[in-house]
């Protein structure tokens, strides 16, 4: 025997089977033996009331299309929420390494001050205490070096981390230096779109 059966979105179901038995008897009165008893039977049903219209019975088609538009969407998100993580934590970096360069120059600027004043003294156009000031100063501009050069590093191994599966971990990854290629500058004139096309970029950009 055999069998099929079909469903259909404006709720009609349509159901076909096919069943055939052969017999054989030791009876000696059966005037047909063997024999066979086929039959076939086809049946065809239409929801009127409960269960009628394409809505109600393609509700789980629609729901799983949306469901994986939903995780196209959050996919796409989260693609935009790391690259944008990423993109801060090198320009954090940028603005790291341009304050170390302002350290260095602090550091050079303080040296100089020190000589000079070292020089005065000697000749006598300045008091003695100046020197001790000069040498304060160029202690506190080395110890803002050494902690900018402290952020630096460490602004360094969170990048590293965030852009690779072992991180710091692996030894040629940790020894590497991040060198920026950009630097931080100044535009000449702030062009601020309207509020309404910044909206409506959104709208068609953003998937949240």
């Amino acid at each position: 025997q055999t069998g099929y059966q079909q469903s259909f979105l404006s709720g009609t179901t349509v159901s076909a089977g096919w069943n055939n038995s052969w017999v054989r008897s030791n009876n000696i009165r059966s005037d047909i033996n063997p024999s066979w008893s086929p039959n076939m039977n086809l049946q065809l049903s239409q929801r009127l009331l409960q269960g009628f219209g394409l809505a109600v019975n393609n509700r789980n088609i629609r729901v799983a299309r949306n469901n994986i538009r939903v995780s196209d969407l959050t996919f796409e998100q989260q693609v935009m929420t790391t690259v944008a993580g990423i993109v801060n934590l090198y320009w954090d970096l940028v603005s790291f390494n341009e304050d170390l360069r302002v350290k260095v120059k602090a550091v050079e600027v303080a040296q100089k001050f020190y000589e000079d004043n070292k020089i005065h003294v000697q000749v006598g156009t300045l008091a003695p205490i100046e020197i001790v000031r000069a040498e304060a100063r160029v202690a506190q501009a080395q110890q803002d070096l050494t902690n900018s050069e402290t952020s630096l590093l460490q602004q360094e191994t969170i990048l590293k981390n965030a852009l690779s599966r072992t991180g710091v971990a692996s030894q040629t990854l940790a020894e590497a230096r991040i060198v920026p290629t950009d630097t931080l500058t100044q535009p000449a004139n702030d062009q601020v779109d309207k509020l309404a096309e910044l909206v409506d970029t959104a709208l068609a950009s953003r998937p949240d």
